[in-house]
């Protein structure tokens, strides 16, 4: 599935879509919230409310340009700065 795909299936609202995305990025967009947070349960939390924003903001804010990946490991590092500021 690509990028066009995956962004078309979850403005959709497509469960399955969803779940495609979740499963091809969560690793490595975890990954760039461990880089920040050290805590463990506390990443997952940050990566889970970041992937619920990236799911909306698919919605209204993302406009292709080729970035998606970039666009969302950004949505997971300001989610993750700025728990670690609290």
């Amino acid at each position: 599935m690509t990028a066009e795909q995956i962004i078309a299936g979850v403005k959709a609202k497509d469960r399955l879509t969803t779940e495609y995305l979740y499963k091809k990025y969560s690793k490595a967009l975890y990954t760039v919230v461990c880089r920040i947070i050290s805590n463990k349960q506390i990443a997952e939390e940050v990566f889970h409310d970041s992937f619920i924003n990236i799911t909306r903001k698919i919605q209204s804010e993302y406009v292709h340009d080729g970035h998606f990946y970039t666009w969302m490991a950004n949505i997971c590092r300001k989610f993750a700065k700025e728990k670690n500021k609290s």
